[in-house]
């Protein structure tokens, strides 16, 4: 068994079967739930911005239409991921190096519930986002497959680093085949 947390299994993923899987389709309408639910302001005030997680770059695609900015990047830890996500989208930049830059916005979608350490990674995008952190999750899953956290709302804090937490909202989705659950939106903004 291959750690979920490693290069290896994810690139091994995109790989196979992702798409076979509905990967793209899931991605796709996560991006949906994000941007109709999110803060009008946070798509407004981006200028720029960085999709950790990106997979095969539905959301930041999404993102770029949506708001109108040309300074999208979208990043993922498989190689495989982001070659496939610039065959689909060639304007748009992504990479599998952490980029060095800051961004107005830091996306993460269906990401933190595969990450046991998901706290770091929440301190880490306080370091890359100027104004805001915009963070998709289930919400009270039960653990499966490649999910290793349930999340709560009370588990995200009020303040992070000079972020303040603007927005909890869950979410009830109603895809069967994509997602017949709750997802949990979670939005920071840095203090002024």
């Amino acid at each position: 068994m291959i750690n979920i947390n490693t290069v290896q299994y994810w690139s091994n993923r995109f790989e196979t079967n992702w798409e076979s899987s509905n990967g793209k389709e899931q991605t796709a309408y996560f991006a949906d739930v994000m941007i109709n639910n999110v803060i009008p302001r946070v798509l407004y005030e981006t200028m720029s911005c960085l999709d950790w997680g990106c997979a095969l770059g539905q959301l930041s695609a999404k993102w770029q239409e949506c708001t109108g900015t040309k300074d999208v990047v979208g990043y993922d830890i498989s190689e495989i991921a982001c070659k496939k996500a610039k065959s689909f989208y060639s304007n748009i930049e992504f990479t599998s190096i952490i980029p060095k830059r800051k961004f107005d916005t830091v996306l993460c979608s269906n990401v933190l519930e595969h990450l046991d350490n998901w706290k770091d990674y929440l301190n880490r995008f306080t370091n890359m986002a100027e104004k805001y952190i915009v963070i998709l999750v289930p919400e009270n899953t039960e653990i499966f497959d490649e999910h290793v956290v349930s999340f709560t709302s009370e588990m995200f804090p009020d303040e992070v680093n000079g972020f303040a937490c603007i927005q909890k909202k869950s979410i009830q989705c109603s895809e069967p085949k994509i997602w017949n659950d709750k997802q949990l939106l979670v939005t920071y903004m840095k203090s002024r």
